[in-house]
């Protein structure tokens, strides 16, 4: 999923860009080391369902399917979902054969296209297009698989491959031309060597249309596309190495058809992550077993189904505790005939009356409740400990990551701004005589913003050190005098514009991205303190400190103006004060530091958890190379803890 969080370096840095988080859909973070897909509320999961609900020659009642599917505690459907269980779990759609055809359709239905002809190209994407808007608004699709187990390689059962398909096209067509020119330039010796860099050219053009059409018309979701199949059998081992490469820009995940053994293949899943750094999906995979003591011949099977879950469950096991699987599908629900075109064999999770399995029903039943159990409910990493970093401060306020491993924060009354080395952990100072310095942040040309407490302004720090005052507010009292009133807190949205808490005037400033034409675009609050926008700049959070309240307001993405005040939550304390300063992580989580404690709640309000903090901290922010380090002020003491979780700065 493509994200945009612009990240504000300190003074003559540019500012970088790092893609940000749609908060809508289902979406794939690194979170303390592992992959996961994270549901649009924020929450983990490990995809565990069947595939090919559809693939069924038997009639089947699919509130029935739903219902035992649910049961045994599976939580996703995988390619082949039907429109009736489309509102039920969240599904993978796909298609079952964009170009080119796989092998196991038989010699005569390997097909292929001229993927350069320029109506080819308009085909494609017309398909990809049709398929992305049939599911493309429903919350529960997680995204596409494309063909399945295409033919890429160049020796295949088939006897055809691409390469030679755009060799023998006629003189003047695209594909023709494409070859001809690729001739001229290709300086190799080797026949096979040149016909797989041309296979590199056909695949890097496939994926670029497909792959490009996909992100047009469904930006939102996960991209997983070609299924890939690893085996010993050549019918059944489709990566090519150069073409998976070429695929890698166009996709989120890749998508691994292992074989059906019961050994989780390890070592082949390594390999494949380390050559693309990307999440896998096992996208159809089951553990066959005997029917009826009869003549097996091929497969391999399990003796029986109770053998066949204890396979299973372990092979489940070792792929949930590989960081890089983000999921599994067993292939094939319900009995065929034929047991999936081979008798003797059973494929089937069910037979045709949805009846349990002896041992396979319950042993999966476990393993799923354990896969529950297992998935992270805390943003705390697990080896979470509040360090208490730098002391002996009066009151603590405004930090801030300056993008070089230093995390800057003010010392109000002291009226000092420090510099903290979050490698060796010393501490310089870094501006004096600051006003009182409270709220700090970069703009996009890198300066710093103070919130000056004394001075009761909003200041700039520019390039040669002089600061230009930007904000400040007045009220007017109930002697119709104009006072002076001080603003808090500062936050730069990506376009630049500046948010600023005023609290004697419960208002809300906004700023252009110059600093110019201040204007109030929220009044009316109580001591407004600490605001924060969510990842997607949709929504600006405020709080008001001694009414224990944060309040969430709609941003409207042209003007940056605030709208739709609303209640986020009632903060629960133990003293008479709520929260102060805030940020938000990667799930749009919001972290609000507070009396005692920082607490997290979920983008739709539900506590997640209150990190204890042994002095009522004022601010927090994420901080350092990774993005998962907490930083937080107190009174007298600045600490980290470790979370799960990443940032947004």
């Amino acid at each position: 999923m493509p994200f945009k969080i612009i990240l504000f370096l300190f003074i003559g840095l540019l500012p970088t860009i790092i893609l940000a988080q749609e908060f809508n859909h289902i979406s794939i973070k690194e979170i303390d080391g592992r992959h996961w897909l994270v549901k649009p509320d924020g929450k983990l999961f490990f995809a565990h369902g069947i595939t090919h609900a559809r693939n069924l020659s038997t009639k089947l009642d699919y509130r029935e399917f739903s219902k035992a599917c649910k049961e045994l505690g599976f939580n996703a459907y995988g390619y082949g979902c039907p429109a009736e269980l489309r509102s039920d779990m969240p599904f993978i759609d796909s298609w079952n054969h964009l170009v080119p055809i796989s092998y196991y359709r038989g010699k005569n239905g390997v097909q292929f296209l001229d993927i350069f002809d320029p109506k080819i190209q308009k085909k494609l994407e017309y398909g990809v297009k049709a398929k992305c808007l049939s599911s493309r608004e429903n919350p529960n699709t997680i995204g596409y698989c494309w063909t399945d187990l295409g033919s890429w390689a160049l020796e295949n059962p088939s006897g055809k491959n691409w390469v030679d398909f755009i060799r023998k096209l006629p003189p003047n067509t695209s594909g023709q031309k494409a070859y001809q020119k690729f001739l001229k330039t290709w300086e190799g010796s080797s026949e096979k060597q040149g016909d797989l860099a041309f296979l590199r050219i056909i695949a890097k053009e496939y994926f670029k249309v497909v792959g490009n059409a996909q992100r047009k018309y469904a930006p939102n979701h996960l991209v997983f596309g070609e299924r890939f199949g690893i085996s010993s059998l050549s019918i059944y081992r489709t990566i090519v190495p150069e073409v998976l490469e070429e695929m890698l820009p166009y996709v989120d995940a890749i998508a691994i058809q292992p074989p059906f053994q019961s050994k989780f293949p390890k070592d082949d899943f390594d390999k494949i992550y380390q050559l693309t750094q990307k999440p896998i999906l096992i996208c159809d995979f089951a553990i066959r077993f005997k029917d009826e003591g009869k003549d097996i011949r091929s497969w391999k099977p399990e003796p029986d189904s109770i053998a066949a879950g204890r396979a299973y469950v372990q092979y489940i096991k070792d792929a949930f505790e590989t960081d890089y699987i983000i999921g599994s599908f067993w292939c094939n629900p319900v009995d065929t005939p034929k047991g999936f075109s081979k008798p003797g064999v059973k494929q089937g999770f069910f037979d045709v009356g949805l009846t349990e399995r002896p041992g396979l029903h319950q042993q999966v039943r476990e393993l799923n409740r354990h896969i529950v159990a297992s998935t992270p409910k805390t943003i705390l990493a697990k080896d979470a400990k509040l360090e208490k970093l730098s002391s002996g401060y009066e009151t603590v306020e405004g930090p801030l990551y300056d993008g070089k491993g230093h995390l800057i924060f003010t010392d109000i009354p002291n009226q000092h701004i420090w510099k903290l080395n979050l490698k060796t952990l010393d501490t310089t100072l870094f501006r004096d005589e600051t006003g009182g310095a409270n709220g700090l942040a970069f703009d996009l040309a890198g300066r710093l913003l103070m919130c000056k407490q004394r001075e009761k302004s909003l200041a700039r720090l520019e390039e040669d050190g002089t600061e230009t005052v930007l904000l400040k507010p007045t009220r007017i009292g109930a002697n119709k005098k104009i006072y002076p009133v001080e603003v808090n807190d500062v936050v730069v949205d990506r376009k630049g514009r500046i948010y600023v808490t005023v609290p004697g005037a419960g208002s809300i400033y906004l700023l252009d991205s110059n600093g110019k034409n201040p204007r109030p675009v929220i009044s009316g609050l109580k001591g407004p303190n600490g605001l924060m926008l969510s990842p997607d700049e949709q929504t600006l959070y405020v709080s008001e400190y001694k009414e224990q309240k944060l309040h969430a307001f709609d941003v409207d993405p042209k003007t940056g103006n605030p709208s739709n005040q609303r209640l986020f939550t009632q903060v629960e304390t133990p003293s008479d004060y709520g929260c102060d300063g805030m940020t938000v992580d990667q799930l749009g989580n919001i972290y609000c530091a507070g009396p005692y404690a920082v607490r997290v709640w979920d983008p739709k309000g539900k506590l997640l958890e209150t990190i204890a903090v042994p002095e009522s901290p004022t601010n927090c922010t994420f901080a350092g190379p990774g993005s998962n380090m907490l930083y937080i002020t107190g009174r007298k003491n600045v600490f980290r803890i470790r979370l799960r979780t990443k940032g947004v700065r």
